[in-house]
């Protein structure tokens, strides 16, 4: 999951960096995304999905996020901008909680300024 604003740049770097990924972008209107979640489940079926760039934004609606739920298994979930995770009381920490891979990577450059709670709330989201 990453920021709408560097989703493009996430993909830039993806074909700079590591151009034999297949990486799929999902973020469009509800009626793109719709079409995005049938191409995704044919391709996690056929064994050939390999990484799904996400926005934040586009997790709230309740379609996808129970797609992302339960129609594909992630290996792994990487949150940029994580930081925007530390208050567990928020719908978007329970929501992107709800998602089951085998494991997450919290990528944040703001510091945790020292802050007990802050940290037991990142961690929560690495278990």
């Amino acid at each position: 999951m990453v920021p709408a604003s560097t989703l493009e740049n996430w993909i830039r770097e993806f074909g700079k960096f590591a151009p034999e990924i297949d990486v799929d972008s999902y973020y469009g209107s509800q009626g793109e995304r719709a079409a995005l979640r049938d191409d995704l489940k044919r391709k996690f079926r056929s064994g050939n999905l390999q990484v799904v760039l996400a926005s934040y934004t586009q997790m709230v609606s309740h379609d996808d996020l129970s797609f992302f739920r339960k129609k594909i298994e992630f290996q792994s979930c990487i949150y940029d901008e994580g930081h925007k995770l530390k208050n567990c009381a928020t719908k978007a920490y329970a929501d992107l909680l709800s998602i089951k891979p085998r494991w997450r990577l919290l990528l944040t450059g703001t510091p945790l300024q020292n802050n007990l709670q802050e940290l037991i709330v990142r961690l929560s989201l690495l278990v």
